[in-house]
């Protein structure tokens, strides 16, 4: 195993972590498991439907992509499945909000935004730092690729993070444009 590898390993741990501490802050009654009503259990199965179908596809094109080699965009191989995971799960979230099922029955919104801002923060940070320490981006070999050395599991946070937030944002505003 690389020590690429480790540090990947070691930050998605301590990410899942904070995660549930922050979890338990933001839900009101202190607990990690979010309540939710029956119509918000049926949407939430149709969203993991989807997300799970999203996933499948997506690692079907990857491994069809690894057959012929990876195409030579600088990206390491094993991003691309991570890519998958993360595509399979703003499907869930984007179709959680549409539904009105992203926030539980015991969810403190306000806090979950918070916790949001300053995941989508940090995780920008660590996008910059590399290129703001070293001035440029760096390209190393890893598993006999070139490969530019960006923290490509924080860039995929950081979308992930917008494209939420704006899906969130855009319910928002229909759903107040409905009520009027």
């Amino acid at each position: 195993m690389q020590f690429v590898s480790i540090f990947l390993i070691m930050g998605i741990m301590v990410g899942l972590l904070i995660s549930a501490v922050l979890v338990i802050f933001a839900n009101k009654d202190k607990h990690i498991k979010t309540e939710y009503d029956e119509r918000q259990k049926i949407a939430k199965g149709k969203s993991y439907t989807y997300g799970f179908y999203t996933i499948l596809i997506s690692e079907v094109l990857v491994f069809c992509l690894s057959i012929e080699g990876y195409p030579n965009i600088h990206i390491p191989g094993a991003y691309y499945h991570m890519f998958s995971l993360f595509l399979g799960l703003t499907v869930v979230c984007v179709h959680d909000i549409w539904c009105g099922c992203y926030w539980g029955l015991n969810n403190n919104i306000k806090r979950y935004n918070g916790i949001f801002l300053f995941a989508l923060l940090l995780n920008l940070l660590i996008c910059i730092a590399p290129y703001l320490v070293n001035h440029e981006v760096r390209i190393r070999t890893i598993a006999g690729m070139e490969c530019y050395d960006l923290p490509y599991a924080n860039i995929m946070c950081s979308v992930f993070i917008i494209i939420v937030g704006i899906a969130g944002l855009i319910r928002r505003l229909t759903t107040k444009k409905e009520e009027e």
